[in-house]
């Protein structure tokens, strides 16, 4: 396996969770995609020039894929249930409301304070049912 782009330790245990699953997770330049799951292989690749912030939320978002045992290009609804995966496996509810309450309601200012991207805190109000 390559070397981690990011020390970070919640990058680190996302990847100390991929590998109790047997999931590999590989960082390699990809001409399409951000990152991406392979079931045949047990295998998430990633860019290695994402920011930390970015690395997380996707490495969690193809977690959940592997999780569903998506496969394949996907829908716009598995697409969906992964982000939310990745908003169950990164989002506290008590951080989200604590920065809901100091950052308003606005997508990127949620993200920056949890850092997260924006597509996992849209995963986080699907889970929770709410949308300002």
């Amino acid at each position: 396996m390559t070397s981690l782009p990011d020390t970070s330790p919640d990058l680190t245990r996302l990847v100390e969770h991929a590998h109790e699953s047997g999931i590999r997770v590989w960082w390699r330049h990809l001409d399409d995609c951000d990152g991406a799951w392979s079931a045949p292989h047990r295998s998430i690749w990633m860019r290695p020039d994402l920011t930390s912030r970015e690395s997380r939320s996707l490495l969690a978002h193809e977690l959940g894929h592997a999780y569903y045992g998506d496969s394949g290009p996907q829908s716009s609804a598995a697409e969906s249930r992964a982000w939310r995966y990745a908003a169950w496996l990164l989002i506290d509810g008590h951080a989200y409301s604590d920065a809901e309450h100091t950052m308003g309601p606005h997508l990127g200012g949620l993200a920056e304070a949890l850092d997260v991207t924006t597509s996992v805190v849209e995963g986080f109000r699907s889970l929770i049912g709410s949308a300002p």
